[in-house]
């Protein structure tokens, strides 16, 4: 079986372990490149232009691109060449950086590559291109099917709320302070995030907190009492209670069944 796509890179980027300057040396883009931003506040500069990144923010740079990064960072990110001309095509009317609405599904999408990358088994470079093409699938829907109802103006305030849900998950944060990110009352922003995301704040703070979760469950040595802390549950007892509820296993099967190498 013919395999679409090249893998060159499959990772959890920390480019403070590669790079002690704060600036990466600029160099010339060879492959497709995807990266899932973990973190806010660097500046990623993509053929000239600056692109300061959020968490949650997808970057794509293309054969060709000149880029370099300034101040720390972590990302997940896949690197690949593909011969398929259609798929190039249209990975070519991507745009360099936007904000993902499903940042928690692509993050799994990433997850899922880096277990089975992980495991020893022939297959698993199967189970690799077929995340690839769910992870383009999930891009070209994020880019080409944009939120077009009553509520679409206020598109860049639901886009604020998310940021500050996922900056600030690690805290106890209520309605309140979510919707004075978004400038707007309480009751009013309720309506309009759950009209445009199709789930409540609660619901998708939650769901970001669970991936989150999982995401430290799989790939740190943190206690499960760490990560119930960094993750905004309060306590372990609570974080096992809503885990296994919205699982149907407990943090530690979790682990132990997921655990991937980065």
């Amino acid at each position: 079986m013919k395999e679409l796509f090249n893998v060159k890179k499959l990772d959890y980027y920390v480019s403070k372990s590669v790079f002690s300057k704060r600036q990466t040396p600029q160099r010339t883009v060879r492959n497709y490149e995807i990266e899932l931003y973990a973190t806010s506040g660097n500046v990623s500069v993509i053929n000239g232009k600056e692109y300061r990144q959020k968490k949650g923010n997808i970057l794509i740079a293309k054969p060709g691109d000149t880029r370099y990064s300034i101040d720390p960072f972590e990302c997940h990110c896949v690197h690949f060449l593909c011969d398929d001309t259609e798929i190039r095509e249209r990975l070519e009317g991507l745009p360099k950086v936007f904000e993902a609405s499903d940042t928690d599904g692509i993050m799994q999408i990433f997850e899922n590559m880096l277990a089975a990358r992980a495991n020893a088994d022939p297959s698993a470079k199967f189970a690799v291109q077929g995340g690839l093409l769910q992870l383009l699938g999930c891009l070209l829907t994020e880019t080409g099917e944009r939120y077009s109802g009553k509520y679409a103006r206020y598109l860049s305030a639901v886009s604020d709320a998310c940021a500050f849900m996922r900056e600030n998950c690690d805290r106890h944060i209520t309605l309140d302070d979510i919707a004075a990110a978004a400038n707007l009352s309480p009751c009013f922003f309720h309506g309009v995030f759950k009209s445009v995301k199709s789930v409540t704040p609660a619901e998708y703070l939650l769901n970001i907190r669970i991936s989150s979760a999982k995401r430290l469950l799989a790939s740190s040595s943190l206690s499960l009492s760490e990560i119930a802390l960094r993750c905004g549950f309060g306590s372990q007892g609570y974080f096992n209670y809503v885990f296994k509820k919205h699982t149907s296993t407990t943090p530690k099967k979790y682990r132990d069944k997921k655990r991937i190498i980065i």
